[in-house]
């Protein structure tokens, strides 16, 4: 669908590459219809824009756009034509001091890493939004915020509404979880207890923006590695520092549930208790997670119970997990 350049002005002008781009593009444009945008306020080329002088048109539609969304996907900048329309986009927008936001697809999770042409480097300063499907609608919602929109107000699909609950509950869970297992990270640091986690690096396993400032960097690394020292110990200091009663002499055994087989410590009913791994055998969904065959929990068990722990995802990424009941 070709828009009506200078007929109305736009709350955000789409940038895209069309190799690798159109979809992605395509989908952005959804999300935010569906938070409270307008069609006719989202520019998005899909037919580029044939008739007339195509290069003034493009610089009419951003100085008429409030915010300009770039998308990038994996080999984006690789690509360099005699007349390169996209490059010529973000340069525009960069002359016309747009409020540009980059959104990051394919596993790209720092902008600064890309390799691109010198008079678009200011492209690597502007807050960035990452996308990955299993968090796309905070991704979106933070997309949103960025255009100065405020707080989406998009309403959950049908049969989503559980879900969203079970979020809610989870974060709870989470922020308890939180003040009671700081103290005990403190103290394992101060300790100098270390283990095969000591060689993390400062990746960020969860979809993020660059930190405004060193110190919440510092703030969320320090945040990472508390919890995989934790998923990753199983000692009986920390079942005494929860009032975990020890069941007589724990037994090392493997326990098999419907969707996965469990190799570790169980208590006196047999069920998994302390150190120990599950293997998924079947696709099941622990908590707001959803687990594939393959993919590996590791870390403290509670009388069936997942104290902390984090799941390999079969992607390489590792998400932890706190206070979750094991359904057979």
């Amino acid at each position: 669908m070709s828009q009506n350049v200078g007929a109305t002005s736009f709350d955000a002008f789409i940038s895209y590459r069309r190799k690798g781009g159109s979809e992605k593009a395509q989908l952005v444009k959804s999300e935010l219809l569906q938070r409270g945008l307008s069609d006719e306020r989202v520019f998005l080329d899909t037919h580029s824009l044939h008739e007339g002088n195509f290069e003034a048109k493009i610089r009419d539609a951003i100085s008429q756009s409030k915010n300009v969304i770039v998308i990038i996907s994996q080999g984006c900048f690789d690509e360099v034509r005699q007349t390169d329309y996209w490059y010529l986009e973000i340069s525009e927008a960069l002359r016309q001091g747009k409020n540009i936001i980059p959104v990051l697809f394919d596993d790209i999770s720092s902008i600064s890493r890309l390799r691109m042409p010198e008079y678009l480097e200011e492209l690597k300063e502007k807050n960035c939004v990452t996308y990955q499907h299993e968090y796309a609608n905070a991704a979106f919602d933070k997309l949103y915020s960025f255009l100065g929109m405020g707080t989406a107000t998009h309403t959950p699909k049908r049969g989503c509404m559980m879900k969203y609950r079970g979020c809610m509950f989870s974060i709870m869970l989470a922020f308890i979880g939180l003040l009671v297992l700081t103290p005990i990270a403190k103290s394992v640091f101060e300790n100098d207890v270390t283990d095969s986690t000591s060689g993390i690096t400062a990746e960020v396993l969860e979809p993020s923006e660059s930190p405004s400032s060193s110190s919440e960097r510092v703030s969320r690394l320090d945040t990472d590695n508390s919890d995989r020292q934790l998923a990753s110990t199983g000692n009986t200091e920390q079942e005494e520092d929860h009032g975990v009663a020890a069941s007589a002499s724990p037994k090392s055994e493997e326990y098999k549930l419907a969707w996965a087989t469990y190799k570790g410590d169980l208590n006196k009913e047999g069920k998994p208790h302390g150190p120990g791994e599950l293997l998924i055998t079947k696709s099941h969904t622990i908590g707001e997670q959803d687990a594939m065959p393959g993919e590996v929990i590791k870390g403290h068990f509670e009388n069936g119970k997942i104290r902390i722990a984090q799941i390999h995802k079969n992607n390489g990424s590792v998400i932890t997990l706190r206070d979750i009941t094991l359904k057979e």
